[in-house]
């Protein structure tokens, strides 16, 4: 099991909050794709390339705006959905 490091806004929280109530359960499948790490909590999904399909020709055309790998993901900075099973937020 894994464990809880930090939270957002930690003093927002009461005082007998405590991280060890908190295990985080593990995840049966992790892929990645350019540095983008994707957790699968579905097991009967496709191999990440095939999920991911035309997606990619998207994330490639980003990614390789920055050839030198500084990039930046910000939440919500950008929203594509390219089809109903697949929401990319950049």
């Amino acid at each position: 099991m894994g464990r809880l490091e930090s939270v957002p806004w930690p003093k927002g929280y009461a005082s007998t909050f405590n991280y060890d109530s908190y295990r985080l359960g593990r995840v049966p499948r992790v892929e990645t794709y350019r540095q983008f790490i994707f957790r699968h909590l579905n097991m009967d999904l496709p191999p990440l390339a095939e999920h991911l399909g035309p997606a990619t020709e998207y994330l490639d055309a980003w990614l390789d705006r920055y050839p030198k790998g500084n990039v930046i993901v910000r939440n919500s900075a950008q929203k594509m959905i390219v089809s109903r099973e697949l929401e990319v937020v950049i």
